[in-house]
């Protein structure tokens, strides 16, 4: 099989092919004049070796759109994956606060049960109840350290939701010791109670929004300039 001579260059043609392939990247996006494009489509046409340069700028070109667009399913991809994953943190945050606020609202019933509503002081049910709200507040500000600085407005929030929690549960004991239950006595402190945990709600949320946030990433270029 015979192969081709390809025609040697002069050192004019050189010249004129350096400025065409110059241009070629600038032609492929199309941010040339028409007068540059028909002069550049005209060389192509009558030069072997700038058209093979094109051809081969063309496939790399393609080449760089496939990858970037498989790069952006996979941000795409581990971007929603991340936003899942923080929706999950933020659920069992939330019931967590949720479980131990009750906890600890539930300890201080049984601390005051025992030392000021029974016919004697019953420092089992006092020390068990202590421990119990020592322990499930405790756990709360642990939790909420974890996602979250705990200063300013967040720790009075914390504080605020606690004590209305309390007050709810001084006032239920209030209207139904010594007395029949009565349903619509018990509505303001169980209204109470239920303002004290909207609060942890909204504490909760603040703090895992914090890492809701996905990290920057940084841009193909700034990445390839600090590798390099």
């Amino acid at each position: 099989m015979q192969t081709q001579a390809t025609t040697p260059l002069s050192g004019d043609d050189k010249a004129h092919c350096a400025l065409i392939q110059d241009l070629l990247p600038l032609y492929l996006e199309g941010e040339v004049t028409p007068a540059s494009r028909e002069i550049i489509e005209s060389h192509l046409n009558g030069c072997e070796h700038c058209a093979g340069f094109l051809a081969g700028a063309r496939s790399m070109q393609l080449q760089f759109q496939r990858d970037a667009q498989a790069r952006h399913r996979v941000l795409a991809a581990k971007q929603d994956e991340q936003q899942m994953v923080a929706l999950w943190r933020r659920g069992l945050a939330l019931l967590a606060n949720s479980l131990l606020y009750v906890g600890t609202l539930f300890g201080l019933m049984l601390l005051v049960g025992g030392l000021f509503l029974g016919p004697g002081i019953n420092l089992g049910f006092a020390f068990g109840g202590g421990m119990l709200a020592l322990v499930c507040f405790g756990w709360m500000a642990s939790l909420l350290l974890r996602y979250g600085s705990l200063v300013g407005e967040r720790l009075l929030l914390l504080l605020g939701s606690l004590a209305t929690g309390i007050v709810s549960f001084m006032l239920f004991v209030a209207l139904n010791t010594d007395r029949p239950f009565e349903p619509f006595l018990a509505f303001p402190s169980l209204g109470l109670a239920f303002l004290g945990l909207v609060g942890i709600w909204v504490l909760t949320w603040r703090a895992t929004a914090e890492q809701r946030k996905p990290p920057v990433q940084p841009g193909w270029g700034a990445r390839s300039a600090g590798q390099a």
